[in-house]
């Protein structure tokens, strides 16, 4: 098999790769979103509510990946 092949091969395979794992990303976020809504539904929460603890949800994540990016920083 010629280089160009092999390289034509590589490229396939990581593009096949790529299409596979967005599909499951955007499986697993559908699956995610249909559960906050069925929770939402179910408290028959505000929207001014929602919208709060999404944006404390938010912040409480940011907040873990910041300490988690300084940490290894500061081991590194």
């Amino acid at each position: 098999m010629s280089t160009k092949h092999k390289k034509v091969d590589l490229e396939n395979l990581v593009s096949k790769f790529e299409k596979t794992y967005q599909e499951e990303r955007n499986q697993e976020t559908q699956v995610l979103y249909n559960e906050i809504v069925d929770v939402i539904n179910r408290r028959r929460a505000t929207i001014q509510n929602v919208l709060t603890a999404l944006e404390l949800v938010k912040a409480t994540i940011l907040t873990e990946k910041l300490k988690q990016i300084q940490s290894k920083l500061q081991m590194g």
